[in-house]
Formats: structure tokens, C-alpha cells, sequence
């Protein structure tokens, strides 16, 4: 998860640097899976009851930073919509989806 005072570039930054490290040690069947969980994600589709994890990056007023927040599912049809496919992240390695404002501003 997301370290305290970490940005969310700091967070992706760290991630993709763990996902290099997961990617030269998995298997081929977990790559197969990996890369069909990502070809889905292109079509920025609203993960359903049993799919991706959602989590939504919110504005702390008091800390002065955006939090990765987990959003439960019931939730999740309510605050899809509010984001366009440029600010929607997939990590198929995590099977999670993060939604932030910042990832395209002007969208």
C-alpha cells in the first residue's frame, strides 16, 4: 500500500520497480494470466463483484496529498463514472485499478 507521505508518482514509481522485479520471476501460466487480466483492463471496463480491486486517490486536506483510498464494492458503480479512461491505472500484478484526477487533469 501507500507509505506515508508517499505521492502517487513516488507510489507508481515504487511499484513498477517491484512489478520489474515480480516479472523476471514468474511463472509462465501467472504471466498468461497477467497479460489476459491486462488485455481486458484496456477496454476500461467497471471491474464487476469478483474482479479488480478499486481504489480511488482523494485530496487529504490536513496531510496536503492525494491517499490511496480502497473503495468497496458497492461503491464502486457510484464512483467509476467519475473518471475517464485517462485517469483510470490498471496493475494487472495486482489485479487493482487506481482512479486519480492527477493522472490527466484536462480529461
Amino acid at each position: 500500500g501507500q507509505c506515508l507521505r508517499e505521492t502517487w508518482q513516488d507510489f507508481f514509481a515504487c511499484r513498477e520497480a517491484k512489478n520489474v522485479l515480480r516479472r523476471e520471476k514468474e511463472s509462465e501460466q501467472s504471466r498468461q494470466a497477467q497479460l489476459q487480466r491486462e488485455e481486458h483492463a484496456r477496454q476500461f471496463k467497471m471491474p464487476g463483484s469478483k474482479g479488480a480491486l478499486v481504489f480511488a486517490w482523494t485530496q487529504d486536506e490536513d496531510k496536503g496529498y492525494l491517499i490511496r483510498k480502497h473503495v468497496v464494492r458497492g461503491q464502486v458503480e457510484d464512483v467509476w463514472g467519475e473518471y475517464q479512461d485517462t485517469q483510470r491505472r490498471y496493475d494487472g500484478f495486482h489485479n487493482e485499478w487506481d482512479l486519480n484526477w492527477e493522472f490527466d487533469p484536462n480529461a
